[in-house]
């Protein structure tokens, strides 16, 4: 593969849950508000991304998965089968722009243990599929996995600057690379981390605040919603820059109490 100059990175579909994308024509008639706010969202990114991508990098957690801990309930199908179909109607789109694709695996409870996803694989012309991937770039390594380092935090630049950490030690050990670039998913919340000599970047999601979020933390386990470019620039340190798309939370007002 020749050196790319655009690389584009999603993550985090959850196609077929009732939080996550799903098909505009799989969607019921009445109600469901949230996934046709969030496909309004991907038709538009797909329009504002550009015409030819050099490099696709899917980042997990591409479907739900059939839900067994709560019987298959908030799901549009339990079926990986019509989940991954569903996958595939939403990403060929995108994917008929792309001149390679890299898939990283996500987790188990959604992606599936058995990999019920090497059918995209084949639909999409997926080039590789990996847990981590290092893929060596003129100004250095980037470094790309599903899940970030483990551990509860407080603050998400914590987060982060305990990724940047650990893998400047463990390059430094000569046991891994000592990437220039790390980018992680699976939180839901976009954050980028940038000095000099390494950035790191959490990928924003395409599934809303699921009942288990709210009650976890309501406050605090709010998604970003969107997609990230990371794109050739001769000013940048490395040489790319990172250029996210964003898309606002659909927040609604105050109950009224008169509507009781």
């Amino acid at each position: 593969m020749t050196t790319p100059k655009t690389i584009a990175f999603l993550s985090d579909l959850h196609a077929g849950s009732w939080w996550g994308l799903w098909p505009r024509d799989l969607l019921p008639e009445r109600g469901f508000v949230g996934p046709k706010y969030l496909m309004d969202c991907w038709e538009d990114l797909q329009r504002r991304w550009p015409r030819k991508i050099d490099l696709l990098i899917l980042n997990g957690d591409l479907i739900e998965g059939p839900q067994r801990k709560s019987g298959g309930i908030g799901c549009f199908a339990v079926s990986d089968r019509e989940q991954v179909e569903a996958a595939i109607s939403l990403l060929e789109p995108l994917s008929r722009r792309c001149k390679k694709i890299i898939r990283i695996t996500g987790t188990p409870y959604h992606d599936g243990s058995g990999d019920p996803l090497l059918a995209l694989d084949y639909a999409l012309g997926v080039a590789h599929t990996t847990q981590v991937l290092d893929l060596e770039l003129p100004g250095g390594v980037l470094n790309v996995a599903h899940h970030p380092m483990g551990g509860s935090v407080l603050y998400q630049g914590t987060s982060v600057d305990r990724e940047a950490l650990w893998s400047t030690i463990s390059g430094a050990t000569g046991r891994t690379l000592d990437p220039r670039w790390i980018v992680r998913a699976h939180q839901h919340h976009y954050i980028r981390q940038e000095t000099e000599h390494k950035t790191v970047v959490k990928l924003p999601c395409w599934q809303l605040q699921t009942p288990y979020a709210a009650k976890a933390s309501y406050w605090r386990f709010q998604p970003s919603l969107g997609g990230v470019l990371m794109r050739e620039d001769v000013s940048e340190p490395g040489g790319y820059r990172f250029l996210p798309t964003l898309y606002e939370l659909p927040i609604g007002g105050p109950l009224n109490p008169e509507a009781l």
